[in-house]
Order: structure tokens, then C-alpha cells, then sequence
């Protein structure tokens, strides 16, 4: 390879609008992507086999090995597949299923399976180990940490097992995002008897996919290596090959700190690494021995959301005050430069969802700031120089924080000094674990939450994020109308309804409840050795994270 390697892949508005013609209309019994079958046997000229892949990621998983509790996680694709997959530019295609139908009413899905397909363990896949596996998940073994039956399968009904090789889920009500959620890493099927003999403090190394790789050791937490599964002989309809993997063997090594990672590579010790930070981006992009690649990352930007039950943020004027005292778009560009851009609504800009109009809406208007604290009752000021209320109270929010890295933490920083200097609000980071944070977020002891809600279809960030019932409401609205929206979208019977509910909801929190401060959209990036090939496909399409999805990858 003569020259660097920079590859900047981008997701316009018209593709992301593609996955929704199959999720979100029922119009027609059959959806195109839903015809498609495989090709003819698939070859890439020069490709080698063999080999070991060796990875330095940032985190490997968070709760355990199952792939159902680390949806955001995408190394799990290589162990386990869904019924349909999602390419880079959202398009569906067949996976473990050749084919499906939806209803007319978009309330029954009929799934034709692949026949030959095998376990890792030697199960054979049919009708009956998807219904075993979605019943586990609905209400069986599985339901762990994930609420399924109020999140991802909130609309399931039932799964039947029409013969050997159909299956049919049908939903309450329809789901625009049905098979979206099932294409994810949390649609992962795996072998009947591995799922029965799990236990609940088992850590999942034992579960066996239908996958390319299957997990041969496990040294928790910091290391998991993947062995090449030769009868795999099922690619989606988006893969490069058919048959096995190039690849005999894949480590992934968790290194947390990105400058460690980056040495790694330099030194020959890893072939790959995911979240190259920002100053050390030129070591591998104007170097012909390297490549680098960078993709937007799907789903809800980077978003701190105020808590509406509060102390301070429940009152809307404290929280529209918090917006105009910052400016959000200088710091972006100071702190990120050229690696993330300033979000202004809770869709991110490569939607087809996305609403320009929010843009510029909330723009450092310190004095407007101030005159708004002075209205809600801040008015006095404590010795420090920060506003207090009637009773004394000082304006302190606790920011509740799992988690700040890079330069997410500089930029929480900049905004504690500038809350400070413009309007008199003191912020304190409360540092916590995740279950830290979820026992706080339970017992009401946070003002601000922050989270980047990656990779879901955007109906289903709102429903998690903002629904009464929603698994991740950390704004804790309760909202009637709010909830009439969220299940008006889910059901929407046609894209331009499904774009125009969302537009409302985004309009909502960020305009008429002010509940969200939109802060950056981001970009996913890895660096690898010239030899690697193929490492665009590395990513997990919908969700844009390294898996590294490492089926169509080889290396010299």
C-alpha cells in the first residue's frame, strides 16, 4: 500500500431512510429486503487464511458474557447471529432467516429459516431454538438486566412454531421497530442447551452461537480469545465471503488507557484498535504503514438530561437557564476540534428523523440566563458566589457521573467553571459505578444524568428514554401526551408519519420541556496495520462500535 489509508464513511439522511421503509411499513405482505436471498457463492481474490488477529479494545464487556445484557457491545456478533442483519448503510438483509413476511396490520412477522445451520455445540438450528430463545428472553432465564418484556419486546405477544423451519412472532400491537431491535446484537440467538443449562451466576462463556467464532477462553475481564468454527458455511447477505472465516483465531485484549492502546500498535504487539484518541490520530493517518478509519456514531448524540424531579433542574426556568449560560458551540469546537460536532437536537444530523429547525435555538444568552434564575427565586448569594434561594439553599446540582472519558471529561469541566462564572450555579460530580448510579437514579440523588444512547433505531431511544414506564428515564417525565406520541411513532404505518411523530417528540423535550442539553455527535475510529484487511467491516453497522466484526477480515 503506497499511501496512508483514511477511510470516512457518513450515513446520509436518504439511506438511514431505507431501514425504515422495512421496519415501518406495513403496506405491503412482503418486504423487498425481506426477497432477497444469498448469492452465489461469494470469493475475494487474494484473501489468505489463517492467522491471529490480535485487538486492544477499551472495554470488553460490562456486566457478563451474555450478549443480551451488552447490547452496546459489539464483539458478541462474532459468536452469535440474528434473524436478519443490517449493513453500514442500513440496509436489511436475510441472516439466519432466508425470508419474511409482515402483515397487512404489521402485527404478524413469518420468518423462513436457513436449513443446515448449526450450533457450535452441534444443536441444529430451527423453529424451535429461536422460540426456545425468545421465550428465555421474554420472561424465562434470560430476563436479567435488560427489562425485555417492557423494552426491546415491549409488543410481543407470542412466538409459534409454524413447522421445522417458519416461525411467526406476533406482536400486540404493531412495533415500527421489530425487526430493527431483532437484527441487534440483542437478537442473538443461541444453542437451546446451552441456554437450558445456564445458570444465574453463570458469567454466559459457556452459551454457543451459530456464528464464525466460537469463545474458547475466557480470562474475565481482561482477555477473551475466539477460535475460527469451520463448519460455518451461513454468511448474511451483506458479507464479502462465503464459508468460514479467514481468520484461525482472534484475541481481544481490554486495554482501558488509548495512549497504551496506541503504543500496542506501534510496536507490532496488536494488529488493531478501536477509540484512537484525538493526539494520536496523525501517528496512523499520514502513515503508510497504518490505516485509519472513522464513522459517525449511530443513535442519540452525546445528551445530559435533567432531572424534572430534581433539586433545582425541576423547575424549567433553572433548566432553560443552564442551556443559555453555556456556550456549547465554542467549547465543542475547542475541546473536540475536528472529531465531534455540536448537537443541537436529541436525533443526530445523519438521520432522516433530524429537525434543522432546533438549530441555534439555545445560543449563550448569559443575561437571559440571569434574568430566569432571578425569576425562579435564586436571588440571593451564598460567600462563594453562588445563588441561593428564600431559604438559604445554595444552587448546587449534582452531576451524576459514570463515567468521563477523554475529553468529555475537559468539557464537563469547562461547563463547571462556566455555570459558575456566568450564572452562580455550583456543579458537583458524584463519581459511581453503574450500580452506584442506578441505586441514585432509583433514590432521586442526581440533578444531571449524562449518556450517549448509541446505536438504537431513534423510536426506540424515546420510548427507553422518555415513556413513563421507559427503562432509562432519566428525566423522570410522566407525560400523557408525551406517552400518546412514543406510541403513536412505534405504531406509525408509514415513514413520513413515523419522521414527523419523532420531530414532534424531539421538539418536546428540547424546545417546549427543555429536559435535554444536546451536547456533541460523535465519531467511532480504529487504527490498524496495513496488513489488515478489510477493516471498514469491523464496525457493527447499526450501532457504528468495533467489534471487531471480524468475518470478512484477513490479514497478511
Amino acid at each position: 500500500m503506497g499511501e496512508a489509508m483514511f477511510i470516512k464513511l457518513r450515513i446520509s439522511r436518504s439511506i438511514v431512510a431505507s431501514i425504515i421503509l422495512v421496519t415501518g411499513s406495513f403496506s405491503g405482505v412482503s418486504q423487498a429486503a425481506a426477497q432477497s436471498t444469498q448469492s452465489p457463492t461469494r470469493v475475494e481474490q487474494g484473501a489468505i487464511t489463517g492467522g491471529t488477529l490480535r485487538v486492544a479494545l477499551r472495554r470488553l464487556h460490562e456486566y457478563n458474557l451474555l450478549p443480551w445484557d451488552n447490547g452496546w457491545i459489539g464483539l458478541f456478533s462474532n459468536q452469535f447471529e440474528s434473524l436478519v442483519k443490517v449493513d453500514e448503510n442500513l440496509k436489511a438483509y436475510p441472516s439466519l432467516a432466508t425470508s419474511w413476511e409482515i402483515s397487512p396490520d404489521g402485527k404478524t412477522y413469518t420468518f423462513h429459516l436457513k436449513r443446515g445451520v448449526e450450533f457450535q455445540d452441534g444443536d441444529k438450528f430451527d423453529a424451535n431454538a429461536v422460540k426456545t430463545q425468545f421465550d428465555a428472553l421474554y420472561g424465562g432465564k434470560l430476563a436479567r438486566v435488560e427489562d425485555f418484556a417492557n423494552g426491546d419486546l415491549r409488543q410481543l405477544k407470542s412466538v409459534d412454531v409454524l413447522d421445522q423451519y417458519t416461525v411467526q412472532f406476533s406482536l400486540n400491537n404493531p412495533d415500527a421497530a421489530f425487526l430493527t431491535n431483532i437484527s441487534s446484537v440483542k437478537g442473538s440467538i443461541a444453542s437451546p442447551s446451552s441456554v437450558n443449562a445456564l445458570k444465574k451466576t453463570d458469567l454466559g462463556e459457556s452459551l454457543k452461537g451459530t456464528g464464525p467464532f466460537e469463545l474458547v477462553q475466557v480470562d474475565p475481564d481482561q482477555q477473551l480469545v475466539y477460535k475460527r468454527f469451520d463448519k460455518y458455511n451461513w454468511a448474511p447477505g451483506n458479507a464479502k465471503h462465503d464459508g468460514p472465516a479467514y481468520l484461525e483465531k482472534v484475541v481481544l485484549q481490554k486495554i482501558p488507557d488509548p495512549a497504551v492502546r496506541a503504543g500496542l500498535l506501534t510496536s507490532g504487539q496488536v494488529d488493531l484498535i478501536e477509540s484512537v484518541d484525538f493526539n494520536d490520530i496523525p501517528l496512523f493517518r499520514d502513515n503508510k504503514s497504518y490505516q485509519f478509519v472513522s464513522v459517525p456514531e449511530g443513535g442519540v448524540p452525546w445528551v445530559w438530561y435533567f432531572n424534572a424531579d430534581g433539586f433545582g433542574t425541576n423547575d424549567i426556568r433553572v433548566r432553560e437557564a443552564i442551556r443559555e449560560a453555556l456556550d456549547v458551540d465554542s467549547l465543542v469546537k475547542n475541546i473536540y476540534q475536528d472529531t465531534a460536532k455540536h448537537a443541537w437536537s436529541h436525533i443526530p444530523s445523519t438521520s432522516n428523523f433530524y429537525n434543522a429547525e432546533l438549530e441555534g435555538k439555545y445560543t449563550n444568552n448569559v443575561k437571559k440566563a440571569n434574568d430566569l434564575l432571578d425569576e425562579a427565586g435564586w436571588t440571593g448569594r451564598n460567600s462563594d458566589g453562588i445563588r441561593t434561594n428564600a431559604k438559604g439553599e445554595p444552587l448546587e446540582l449534582v452531576f451524576l457521573n459514570r463515567g468521563l472519558p477523554g475529553r468529555n471529561k475537559y468539557f464537563a469541566e469547562a461547563v463547571q467553571q462556566s455555570l459558575r462564572d456566568n450564572a452562580g450555579i455550583k456543579l458537583t460530580f458524584d463519581n459511581v459505578d453503574s450500580a452506584q448510579g442506578f441505586a441514585k437514579r432509583k433514590e432521586n440523588k442526581y440533578s444531571i444524568f449524562h449518556t450517549s444512547v448509541s446505536g438504537y433505531d431513534q423510536g426506540i431511544s424515546f420510548v427507553y428514554l422518555f415513556s413513563s414506564t421507559g427503562v432509562m428515564n432519566f428525566t423522570k417525565v410522566s407525560d400523557p401526551a408525551l406517552d400518546d406520541l412514543l406510541q403513536k411513532q412505534a405504531q406509525a404505518t408509514s415513514p413520513e408519519e413515523r419522521a414527523r411523530t419523532l420531530q414532534a417528540i424531539d421538539r418536546y423535550v428540547v424546545l417546549d420541556k427543555k429536559l435535554v442539553l444536546p451536547v456533541t455527535e460523535f465519531e467511532n475510529n480504529v487504527a490498524a496495520t496495513s496488513k489488515l484487511h478489510n477493516v471498514d467491516t469491523s464496525f457493527i453497522a447499526k450501532r457504528r462500535y468495533v467489534g471487531p466484526n471480524a468475518y470478512d477480515l484477513w490479514i497478511e
